[in-house]
Order: C-alpha cells, then structure tokens, then sequence
C-alpha cells in the first residue's frame, strides 16, 4: 500500500483542500523499495489540518477540538477519535486557527466536540465552532486531567472493554504512543499519577470493568506501587519514550503496512496523527527530529512495512530520519566472520599430527542496522561453537562475540592434503530475515609437510 492523499472517497476534494490550506506534504520517494511520505504543515495547526483531510471524508460524525498549546486535557483523546474514526483538531486556546477553521469547513462534521475546560479551550472558541457544524458543539471537561479522560472513557466505551490503557499524566509520550494502539484493540487510554491513582481514574475503571488492564512507561513514570493498586495485567515500557512506543507497537501489531513516526518531544503531531495511524491499523512510532532509536529502529525492521510516514515538517522529523528508518532500518541483515585456529593441546612437539587439539575460534560482528538474535556458528568438523559462560547470542549493531570450539584430529585427517572447516555464522533480524556469513578455515596435517 502506498500512501498518496485521497486514498478513501473524498480523494480529490482532500487533494484540493490541502492544496487551498498551502500544506506542503513530500511525494513519496522510493528507499529501499518501502515508500516514504511525509504529512505536514508549516506550524502545528497545518500539520493537524493536513492529517484529517489526508484522512477524513467530509460528513464525519464529529470532530474533537484540542488545544495545540497544552497536553493535558488532549492526552486521552486520540485513542477516542481512532476508535470513533474522527479527526483531532488543534486549536489556540482562544481562536481557531484559519487553517483549521478551512479543514472544519470541508469536513462538515455532525458534532464538535471541545477537549478540556476553558482554560485549555475557551468559550470564543466553541462559539466559532459553532459555525461549521449543524449539530451541537458539547465539551468534555472533567475537574482535571484525570477527570477528564475518565470522562472521555466512561462514554465512549461500554463496561466490560477489552483493554484499558492506563499512562502517565504528567507527560504525554506513552499516553500519546499508546493512543493508535488503544484504537487499534478498541479501549480507552486513561491517566494516572506516578505514584497515586487518582480517584477520577479509580471511578473510571470501576465503571468500565475492563478484561485487562495496561500500563504504559516504566516505573519512573508509573510506580510498581501503582501498578499493584491498579491491579494491572502487564507493563509495556522500554529504556525511555521512544524505546516505550516500540514496546507498545511490538505488543499490538503482529505486521504493519505502514508506521506513523512522531517527535518524541512534542506532543501536536502524535496527538493529531493517532486516528490516522488507527485508520491504517498502524503505530505511531517516537523518534528524535534528528535520529531513531535502536528499539523504534529494530520495530521497523520486525513491522516490515511497505510505507512509512513522518508526521509534522522536517524540523519535527528530518528527511533524514525519514530516509534512515525506510532504508536503512529495513535493509537486509549482514553480519561479517573472521575466523582463526591453533594448535592448544598435543602429546609431542610435531603440530597438527593425530591426537592433537585444534581450537577454532570465530569473531561474529554485526555489520547491520538492526539488533540480531539467535547469533550461532556451525562448523563442518570438530565440536559445537559455543559463547563464554553467562553470554548472550544477541548483537547491537557493530557488536561481536567470539565463538569457541575444538577439534581433536584423527587419522582420516591427516590422510587428507588439506583438512577444510567450513564454518558458518547466522543471525536472525527482527523481521525474521536471516544473515549468513561463511568462511574456510584451513590447515595441513604435519605428516603431509613431512613427506614435502
């Protein structure tokens, strides 16, 4: 699948309206035979308008407005708008931005739907709003954050839903790389504090009686103390935010068509972009403006998608990253072999006659982009290669291991002129995708040089 504006049947009014809107969103260029685009604007609030009209037909049941200046009020919101197939909206907090004010009016949503209270989204703005729907313009607004996803939860999904998220209020990352994942199993994204649950998340839950419950992000910021009081099911976390969104993505799509990639530093583009990554059945994945992560990198790989998407200009994510993940985190794995051998044990003085031991030993680097797993060595004579006591059979990229093994040399081995080990190394990539390197290591039986 390759991604082009227009994929759904609004395909050429969307065309227009971004072309009317002047947002600036990049062909797709070929890398490595995965296609690669990029959907932006010239601020945060083209960005948002460039997503849903890059998505979103006109007639949609509703639209959520948040604000484009703060998080809080927005986090749970773009797991609710993937599930519903409805576009979020930036705002500023007491105007609508002309170029979202155009995508409202192509859009023509039923219903409108303000985030946060009015200090997020003030009044003004559900008045201006008022003139591109002919249905009602509500608010959810909760006493606080928390309330406020609850809010959002409770009626949005019915009791006894699958799977509730539950993240870090006090930053936006997991909650943000949670949300397409959450559309993606049809469950909500509430928010907790590090080390308290707040009471407006306890109600929630207990009205939604979910089958399981998710946290999101490690125990810096959700404590294992909250994770017993939540009574949670499992943790999705890595090192930081980005190695989090991989662990969310790994947990919930077995295979992608394509990945969503977002600055993990700012919170506009991912919150903007979770229900067109839910419309594709796709993550959005965090990544710095100016490189990748190894565990988003590694998720690429193992996704295999034929399409990846930045979201936001090039100073949220630069061509580079873009071209880095499509190429470069896609290519096939390699790996290199050096392999070396000598004579470690014998009973006289003359090397390489029978009985003697030869230990071979093979150095294994990973040549590649992407973490390899299941690193072995084979070889045709002697016994298995083997890795030092407590070694893992994993390599980051440019890593080695040095494997082991031995040979005690018989009589059909010295019959021979040369005595060949053919040795093969393999590692497997996340894609499932095999890297293979083989080399000969050879030597000559003493009685052969005797008789030369």
């Amino acid at each position: 699948m390759t991604i082009t504006f227009g994929r759904q049947a609004g395909a050429i009014a969307s065309t227009l309206a971004l072309t009317a809107l002047g947002l600036a969103v990049a062909g797709p260029a070929s890398a490595a035979g995965t296609e690669t685009d990029r959907i932006g604007g010239s601020d945060r609030y083209a960005t948002s308008a460039a997503i849903s009209a890059e998505t979103f037909d006109p007639g949609v049941a509703v639209a959520y407005l948040a604000s484009g200046v703060n998080y809080p009020d927005a986090l749970a919101g773009g797991a609710v708008a993937g599930h519903q197939g409805a576009p979020v909206l930036l705002t500023k907090p007491d105007a609508i931005p002309a170029v979202i004010a155009a995508e409202l009016d192509r859009l023509n949503p039923k219903k409108i739907v303000i985030l946060g209270g009015l200090s997020a989204v003030n009044a003004s703005v559900a008045t201006e709003a008022d003139v591109y729907t002919d249905g009602a313009v509500d608010r959810v607004a909760g006493d606080n954050r928390y309330d406020t996803a609850g809010e959002l939860a409770v009626d949005n999904f019915a009791a006894g839903v699958g799977t509730v998220f539950v993240a870090s209020g006090e930053n936006f990352p997991d909650a943000l790389g949670g949300a397409a994942a959450a559309a993606e199993l049809g469950g909500p994204v509430l928010l907790t504090k590090a080390n308290a649950v707040p009471a407006e998340t306890e109600n929630a839950l207990l009205k939604l009686t979910p089958g399981k419950i998710v946290v999101l992000g490690g125990e810096t910021a959700v404590s294992k103390a909250v994770f017993d009081e939540l009574g949670a099911d499992d943790r999705l976390a890595g090192t930081d935010r980005y190695a989090t969104s991989a662990a969310i993505s790994a947990d919930t799509f077995s295979s992608a068509d394509v990945v969503y990639l977002a600055n993990g530093l700012a919170f506009p583009d991912a919150l903007s972009g979770a229900p067109v990554a839910a419309s594709d059945s796709a993550p959005i994945l965090l990544v710095k403006s100016d490189s990748v992560s190894q565990a988003v990198c590694d998720e690429v790989n193992r996704l295999q998608p034929t399409d990846v998407v930045a979201l936001g200009g090039t100073t949220a994510v630069s061509d580079a990253v873009l071209t880095y993940v499509a190429e470069t985190c896609l290519a096939d794995p390699t790996i290199t072999a050096d392999a070396t051998h000598a004579v470690t044990e014998g009973d006289d003085e003359i090397a390489y006659t029978v009985g003697d031991v030869v230990t071979y030993s093979v150095t294994v680097t990973n040549s590649s982009a992407v973490t390899l797993h299941d690193v072995a060595v084979t070889g045709s004579i002697g016994s298995t290669f083997g890795l030092p006591a407590e070694t893992e059979n994993v390599m980051a990229p440019r890593d080695s291991l040095t494997f082991t093994a031995t040979h005690t040399i018989t009589d059909a081995d010295v019959a021979l002129s040369v005595v060949n080990n053919n040795i093969t190394a393999v590692g497997k990539a996340p894609s499932g995708d095999t890297a293979t390197k083989t080399v000969v290591e050879s030597w000559t039986p003493a009685a052969v040089a005797d008789e030369s």
